[in-house]
């Protein structure tokens, strides 16, 4: 049987390698001499120090450690630099993922990485750096995220001009560590950004930051609740607020800067409890003096949730 796949063009074949592990592609290069060096040139990596993140077994790194008698961390670090150092220096790197079961990483990895197109980062923490340049990054995504520092995950976002798609989902800062000046970030902006998903953290993010996005998904909490002013939300389509109480009022005021809000998802959860947010609860309800412009003229599906109940949905007549 003829081999028709290694007869395909080096670009195709890189950006199939592309979706694999960087373990995997870096093996393909046992197939034969056409496929030696071609993992050098993949413009996606994407390192996992387990096999499977979240199962009981062993990883393949906690093995090899154990029979070189070196730790686990370390020898996935120096798998790490080996593959950098090793790569086409001519061929930009456009993804980086890391997934690992370590918390601490070597953020000068990718700090300065100028070709960087998607940075997906998972359980890690990140420490020590003063700055990251990363001009050309339009993906962020964070999870299970331990900053020792506030100001480390803002440094983060600073800078990023042309950042469209950020995802973070279980962000902790040390506590004491958790406050800091905001005026330091008080004109972050990030223009360029379109999908904010900012899910189960507690974020220091300003709203102002967010006001180009045309889905926006946040937790509420008492960071959030205590602005007095809001930006005009133009591009806004969807929007989701996850809350433990929600404050209605707030609600409303929101609502009345998101003229072209076509979705709206309101989803509760019971589990905690939150002071401030308490407020302008069901007791406490009154009809608003002015209906916001989105909900007579644009708003076309809102609905309602406890937790995972699935809630109540509505359609709105056209």
């Amino acid at each position: 049987m003829a081999d028709r796949i290694s007869t395909l063009p080096d670009e195709v074949l890189c950006h199939i390698l592309s979706f694999l592990p960087t373990q995997h592609a870096i093996a393909t290069s046992l197939i034969s001499k056409r496929w030696k060096n071609l993992w050098r040139s993949v413009p996606a990596l994407h390192f996992s120090d387990s096999d499977r993140i979240g199962t009981p077994s062993l990883s393949y790194w906690k093995r090899r450690a154990t029979m070189q008698n070196l730790d686990p961390y370390l020898r996935f670090m120096e798998f790490v630099d080996s593959v950098l150092l090793s790569r086409d220096a001519s061929q930009p790197i456009k993804i980086f993922s890391v997934m690992i079961s370590s918390p601490h990483f070597d953020s000068d990895d990718v700090n300065s990485c100028s070709t960087l197109v998607v940075l997906k980062l998972h359980g890690l923490c990140l420490d020590g750096f003063s700055s990251v340049e990363l001009p050309s990054l339009k993906t962020l995504h964070l999870t299970n995220m331990l900053f020792p520092k506030v100001r480390y995950f803002m440094l983060l976002l600073a800078g990023r001009p042309i950042l469209e798609d950020f995802k973070t989902n279980g962000l902790r800062y040390d506590s004491r560590y958790a406050r800091f000046d905001h005026r330091e970030f008080e004109n972050l902006s990030l223009t360029k950004l379109t999908r904010a998903d900012m899910m189960d953290s507690y974020s220091h993010l300003p709203l102002k930051a967010l006001d180009n996005a045309a889905f926006l998904r946040i937790e509420i909490d008492k960071e959030y609740c205590g602005f007095d002013n809001f930006p005009v939300f133009h591009n806004l389509t969807r929007l989701e607020l996850i809350s433990v109480k929600f404050n209605w009022d707030w609600i409303i005021e929101l609502l009345k800067h998101c003229p072209k809000l076509q979705i709206l998802v309101l989803d509760q959860y019971e589990m905690y409890q939150v002071g401030d947010c308490s407020k302008g609860d069901d007791e406490n309800w009154a009809d608003p003096g002015f209906v916001p412009e989105c909900l007579s003229l644009h708003l076309r599906t809102c609905t309602l949730g406890v937790g995972n109940s699935g809630g109540l949905q509505g359609t709105c007549a056209s």
